[in-house]
This record gives C-alpha cells, structure tokens and sequence, in this order.
C-alpha cells in the first residue's frame, strides 16, 4: 500500500522595523523543522502598507503545495490573519500582533513609537506610548 506524503508549510512573516530571519523567527522555524514542516520567511522591507504585505503572502504561498500554517509577528501578525482565509490555512500562530492598531483596518495613520511598539489604542483620543522602556517620542506613519 502506497502512503500519500502531504508537504507541510510553515510561514513567517515578520514586524514592520524587523526582518525575514531574525532571532525569533530562526528559532521557531528550527522547532517547525524538527516537526517535519518546510520553513519559509517572507521580506516584506520596504513595503510599508499592510496591503501591499498581504498580497506578497498571498502570491508567495500560492506556490506552495500541502498544509499551511502562517505565523506573524506584531505587523506580520495582522498580514497573517488577513491573509489565512484567502489562502485557506490549516492554523495562524500570531506573536504580539498588530490587530488593534489605530488606522490599520480603515487605512487611517497608524502611530508607531520610536522602537516600533504600538503607541495608541484603538479607543484613545490621543496617542500615549506604551512602550516598556524609555522614549522620547512618537512617530506618525500612514497605514
């Protein structure tokens, strides 16, 4: 009896100041390895819209075959889920995602703080940092 052998994905996207394989991803795509999945890093630098993420996933992942799990981190989180259904993922794995950003669903700005952690909440009236350590101020971008 001949047994069929799915190939199995795992996907990274990363944060918005961050890169493909940085010391969070390599070490999860190391434990994604260890379980028999392919690991794979999108490079979304330079591309600031989220849009413009999510459809460098979508056609990234078009040419993968078998099971698919998305992982994103912050920014790449929020590309992720965006993107799980279209590519009909069998599991997202989100690490601090930017799901709550200011702007991000309406295309609005997103206020990121110096050390791209999220500044406002999406009910403030005006934008406070939340940052763990010490900043001198916030930056504006569009979403």
């Amino acid at each position: 009896m001949q047994q069929i052998v799915t190939s199995r994905h795992v996907v990274f996207s990363h944060g918005q100041e961050s890169g493909p394989w940085g010391r969070k991803i390599s070490a999860l795509a190391e434990v994604a390895r260890s379980e028999g999945y392919d690991a794979h890093s999108v490079d979304y630098r330079g591309i600031e819209e989220p849009r413009g993420r999510v459809g460098k996933l979508v056609d990234f992942c078009k040419e993968l075959a078998g099971d698919l799990v998305l992982v994103g981190s912050s920014m790449g989180g929020y590309v992720s889920v965006a993107s799980a259904s279209l590519l009909h993922a069998r599991g997202v794995f989100l690490i601090a995602p930017a799901l709550y950003v200011e702007g991000l669903l309406t295309g609005g700005a997103t206020r990121w703080c110096r050390s791209s952690t999220v500044c406002a909440s999406p009910r403030a009236t005006t934008p406070r940092c939340t940052c763990s350590r010490a900043i001198t101020g916030c930056t504006t971008r569009s979403a």
